[in-house]
């Protein structure tokens, strides 16, 4: 997205990066290093003479690397010179980065001529030749035909601009609690065509300071915003002028204010605050003293009436409630058959006060309610499927402009948060040809519409998923020290896998700008780290030495002849100092969670066919041949798939967790006999607790780890005891960590957010969020 016509956009505009600064008499023509040569006329990257296929972006980032060799770049300073006029995120610098390792040949972890300063940037290692280009050398002159050699001429330094990130700021809880990567483990991210069609349109800044600003409403007569930022360390709602002005604090609690909403009459203000238990609040838009409206609730949305305010449980609405804005009576339940058929996400309030939802699973679809709020209506959405934009895995969330006459869509394209204009006709509703707002690899997220429809204001922020290591003493559940990071922020964490001695971590990773996930291990000994295949995660043997991965690819007809548009799958097999090699045919693998005991089998999730419905927790063997089955089912249940199985310290028993299709917005975690032959029931613990997931056990098998959404939305650590004797709870619930900020909190995607427990060490994913709210003018209204 460029910014036309600012003039402080045009004012920090650099120079041309791609030659630098240097005599207009000679200028610097080529590059050289190693066996590799730049020509930067002919924008070429040759090997041996030989001309070598690249990104024309990533280039530009080889040339600004080398252009100041041996100097480290900061990141900021990279996208300055190769971006000066737009907006992105700092994945696609990260992205470029790949790009020109690959094409450089460098291995995973290798950093031969790009060495990564974590955090900082990047710094080009090996030695440089700049060679000059005299008026009559040819194109395909060499560096002795006619060329001088130049000195590396020190470059100006590049002025700031402000980047659009990627991440998604506030949209903590919205995520199918573990479903999402659970339902389409094999599934790459969905990728969304199309292009841009629009009126030329403005891209500002809106709100500048440290930490993150989100959640942005927009005041009735569109002249104001509230938003809620964590200046302090905790969110308050602030207020400021679009235009200009200072903003103003409405609310200075000690705990979280978030999710403002303005009253039609532009007096108060419906939030979400997390003082005194948590609930639903008002506030006079001067500010003053909350006033509770609901016990609890999210997403406030007012009422056309001003009097009322509509609200759900959750980003997942299991529930829906409309109360008075002066909280004199307890919410009235709307829709509650309906939202209890299927799940649902993205929750938004038509602007005649109808709740409407998006179903990304079974039931895909836009429904949006009556206008008595009774029955949820199906909506025609078809003219948005050729983008795939209602790819289960793409819609995040959805907002109505003030007439009800376009809807604001956030999909994912590429992984990054993308918003799209949709036109309803106004009686039926049915969705017009979209038209994106925003493209890759600039991200938007939590988007409000101004009230006369022009203007969009959107939260962005960079969100940094890595996996992080803490000393643990896991049979007192105690933390013994502060984490480190072991992985940069080039690569977003999607799986971690201890080995039970805690010698070593395997993790899955998704690079920015890829759809597929690349698997990885580390010796925590020496530090060395090792790539292992696309994989999205592997488990470590008790050996420590054999990871056992899943493998997918485009599947075929059975003859092998005709392509074939699914995928299929196979179970992998890797020996630390050896190969790989497939322990089950294409089609026939199971996702694998851990290994059984003498390392002869492993332990995983496995679709049986014809059984589409489910998956059973099964025991595959690892010998020699290829099995086609596994040799063992322990559990099995209709309607019921089986996850992040892992079998206690005396192998006794085995956790998981359990997701019912009929109710699928929750799971639960449960316990079963590890000798168990297609069982269909089990011991299920934690019950009165809401959707716990990744359940880890204690190296003495007296407490199982897992992770929970507490009230403030924030994601933590938590412990349950339990009688090894019997496989079951003995005890209450209790939390361990207790991360509650967006600088520094665990994923909040339930999704990807594993963890690992084994002995004295604890493995996070840990993820750093910080960003600011902009401005999208010339949309159509």
């Amino acid at each position: 997205m460029t910014n036309h016509g600012s003039p402080q956009r045009e004012a920090q505009k650099p120079s041309a990066f791609l030659s630098g600064p240097e005599p207009a008499s000679n200028p610097v023509r080529f590059y050289e290093f190693d066996r590799f040569r730049i020509d930067t006329k002919r924008h070429l990257l040759m090997r041996d003479g030989g001309p070598i296929g690249i990104k024309a972006k990533a280039l530009d980032t080889l040339v600004l690397l080398v252009q100041h060799a041996g100097r480290l770049l900061e990141k900021e300073e990279l996208m300055n010179g190769l971006w000066p006029d737009t907006a992105v995120e700092e994945g696609n610098l990260t992205q470029n980065i790949f790009e020109v390792r690959k094409a450089l040949g460098e291995a995973p972890g290798e950093q031969r001529f790009i060495a990564t300063v974590a955090r900082r940037g990047y710094r080009f290692v090996a030695e440089v030749r700049a060679i000059g280009d005299e008026p009559s050398a040819r194109d395909e002159g060499s560096a002795g035909d006619g060329q001088s050699t130049l000195r590396l001429v020190a470059p100006e330094r590049f002025a700031r601009r402000t980047v659009i990130y990627a991440g998604v700021a506030a949209a903590i809880v919205l995520s199918l609690v573990g479903t999402r990567l659970y339902v389409a483990f094999g599934r790459s991210a969905p990728v969304i065509s199309g292009t841009s069609s629009s009126p030329l349109r403005n891209l500002t800044r809106l709100t500048y300071g440290a930490g993150l600003q989100t959640d942005v409403s927009w005041s009735p007569d569109g002249k104001r915003v509230a938003y809620a930022w964590n200046r302090d360390g905790n969110f308050d709602i602030w207020v400021q002028d679009v235009d200009a002005g200072q903003p103003t604090r409405v609310t200075s609690s000690p705990a979280d204010e978030t999710q403002p909403a303005w009253s039609p009459d532009g007096q108060r203000l419906a939030l979400r605050s997390e003082v005194d238990g948590g609930g639903l609040f008002a506030v006079d838009v001067k500010g003053g003293p909350l006033r509770r409206i609901a016990p609890d609730g999210r997403r406030p949305a007012w009422m056309p009436n001003g009097r009322e305010v509509m609200f759900v449980d959750s980003d997942m609405p299991r529930a829906a409630f409309i109360v008075t804005a002066d909280g004199g009576a307890a919410p009235r339940r709307i829709l509650e058959t309906e939202l209890s058929r299927a799940t649902y996400i993205a929750p938004a309030v038509h602007p005649e006060g109808r709740l409407s939802v998006f179903a990304p699973k079974l039931a895909t679809g836009f429904f949006v309610a009556d206008r008595t709020n009774r029955t949820l209506n199906a909506v025609d959405t078809s003219a948005a499927a050729p983008l795939g934009l209602l790819d289960p895995e793409a819609i995040q969330s959805i907002s109505w402009n003030s007439a009800g006459t376009a809807l604001i869509v956030e999909a994912h394209s590429d992984g990054v948060p993308t918003l799209w204009r949709v036109a309803v006709e106004p009686v039926s509703l049915r969705w017009r040809t979209p038209e994106r707002l925003t493209t890759a690899p600039a991200s938007a997220q939590a988007a409000a519409v101004s009230p006369d429809g022009t203007r969009v204001a959107f939260t962005s922020a960079p969100a940094s998923t890595r996996a992080w290591l803490f000393p643990f003493d896991a049979n007192r559940a105690r933390l013994t020290g502060d984490g480190r990071a072991l992985t940069d922020d080039e690569l977003s964490i999607v799986s971690l896998r201890l080995a039970a001695d805690g010698s070593a971590l395997c993790y899955g990773a998704l690079e920015p700008g890829r759809n597929n996930f690349r698997l990885f291990h580390i010796d925590l000994t020496s530090g060395r780290t090792t790539f292992l295949a696309e994989s999205w995660g592997g488990a470590i043997s008790r050996t420590a030495r054999t990871i056992a991965y899943l493998l997918t690819r485009t599947g075929s007809s059975s003859t092998g002849e005709t392509p074939s548009t699914g995928r299929e799958s196979a179970l992998a097999v890797r020996d630390l100092d050896g190969g790989e090699r497939l322990v089950s045919r294409w089609r026939g693998g199971l996702l694998p969670w851990d290994w059984a005991p003498h390392d002869e089998a492993v332990l995983g999730s496995w679709v049986e066919q014809g059984q589409m419905n489910q998956n059973v927790l099964a025991i595959w063997p690892v010998g020699p041949m290829m099995a086609t089955r596994p040799e063992r089912v322990l559990l099995e249940a209709s309607g019921v798939f089986f996850w992040q199985a892992r079998y206690s310290p005396d192998d006794r028993w085995v956790s998981f967790v359990a997701q019912r299709m009929r109710n699928h917005g929750t799971v639960e975690i449960g316990i079963v006999a590890a000798d168990s032959n297609r069982a269909t029931t089990w011991t299920r613990i934690l019950d009165d607790h809401v959707w716990p997931d990744k359940p880890r056990w204690s190296p003495d098998g007296r407490t199982l780890y897992f992770l929970s959404r507490g009230a403030d939305g924030y994601v933590n650590l938590w412990g349950v005891p339990i009688d090894p004797a019997r496989g079951a709870q003995r005890g209450k619930p209790f939390q361990v960590t207790h991360f509650n900020s967006p600088e520094r909190r665990i994923d909040p995607n339930m999704g990807s957010a594993e963890i690992d427990v084994a002995s004295g060490r604890l493995a996070l994913p840990m993820q750093s969020v910080k960003g600011s709210i902009w401005l999208l003018s010339g949309v159509r209204p």
